[in-house]
């Protein structure tokens, strides 16, 4: 038997959906926010929102050097949020996951109508 359950407009007695509470799920969502958990690497997900660049333009632009930009860029890639492609010798990065963008967006968005 199901036990009653408060929401803030009702009083149900369904049953928790079992399905939503997928744990790949949420493992999937938390190295999303974890990848994201970086000024910086919100800094480069709106960059790359822009249009696709090489680490040298994302470094010139943020005014970070080049070896914390690569491995804040790592960790966006080993998270799905960006790819990269060889150009000759540089790498050109991409925005794989607009969700990252939606994310980012909702947290500015939150953060400033805080204030």
């Amino acid at each position: 038997m199901a036990t009653p359950t408060r929401n803030r407009r009702t009083i149900t007695t369904t049953a928790p959906d079992r399905s939503r509470l997928d744990d790949s799920v949420y493992i999937q969502a938390a190295e999303l926010i974890h990848a994201l958990h970086s000024p910086l690497r919100l800094k480069i997900v709106h960059l790359l929102a822009e249009q696709d660049m090489c680490v040298h333009e994302i470094v010139e632009i943020l005014g970070a050097n080049q070896p914390l930009v690569s491995q804040h860029l790592k960790v966006l890639k080993d998270a799905g949020v960006v790819d990269a492609e060889r150009q000759g010798r540089e790498q050109l990065y991409t925005l794989t996951c607009p969700a990252s963008l939606k994310i980012m967006r909702t947290a500015l968005s939150a953060t400033c109508s805080d204030r």
